[in-house]
């Protein structure tokens, strides 16, 4: 078996990473996040604990993930809906023991990178919340757009991009290529930020109706200069 002497990530949430490293770190895991999704496979416990740095070195921001003990193989058609993970990372969906998706991981990365931005700290778990409080907080998140109250050091890229993984439903939320794709991960400030599956059907929607009016514009001109 491979050793791998970096230890588990959480060890970096108390080194103040700067944008840029915590963007490296979030790229590396979507990377192997992504590796897996497109084998179908969805891993369901994704966190600090099953990430691990590939390198004892404080520059060292590749990570692997390991404990597939509770992964499956994701029917398209059936999805999932075996409540299994670590209760601070699921996501409401996952929680709610409703079908579920391989985008159960992306939440659970979000989760992550706001801990390695925050040193530490969880988006929504504050120290001494009960499991069944914290349980609430995530029934209440489904129902409510939840007023994430971003740290100081999460840039607007980086608010953009978090948002985009924890949005809830799950179709709001990026799978793990558009994550890629996204500029706080490529640090290219040419790259266009990917839409995710709502917004780019309300942009169909928009683009459909706006060819509408043209074309009942463009029908009405004629109209009107036939009666001429």
């Amino acid at each position: 078996m491979e050793y791998i002497p970096g230890g588990q990530l959480k060890r970096l949430f108390s080194r103040n990473l700067t944008d840029l490293q915590a963007s490296q770190v979030i790229k590396s895991l979507i990377q192997g996040i992504a590796y897996i999704h497109d084998r179908q496979i969805v891993h369901r416990d994704i966190k600090p604990d099953n990430i691990l740095l590939q390198r004892d070195d404080n520059d060292c921001l590749d990570v692997k993930i390991v404990d597939f003990g509770l992964s499956a193989v994701f029917n398209l058609t059936k999805g999932a809906t075996e409540k299994a993970g670590t209760l601070s990372y699921m996501a409401p969906e996952q929680i709610a023991n409703s079908n579920y998706s391989k985008k159960v991981d992306i939440w659970a990365t979000g989760i992550i990178m706001w801990k390695l931005l925050a040193g530490g700290d969880h988006p929504l778990y504050t120290k001494g919340d009960s499991q069944s409080y914290f349980f609430e907080k995530l029934q209440y998140f489904p129902m409510n757009s939840y007023p994430w109250k971003f740290p100081p050091r999460f840039s607007r890229l980086a608010r953009d991009f978090f948002v985009k993984l924890c949005s809830y439903p799950a179709s709001q939320r990026y799978d793990a290529r558009q994550a890629l794709k996204h500029p706080w991960i490529t640090r290219t400030s040419d790259d266009e930020i990917p839409l995710t599956q709502k917004e780019q059907l309300s942009l169909y929607d928009t683009e459909t109706e706006l060819r509408k009016i043209a074309r009942l514009a463009f029908f009405v001109s004629v109209a009107k200069s036939k009666l001429k």
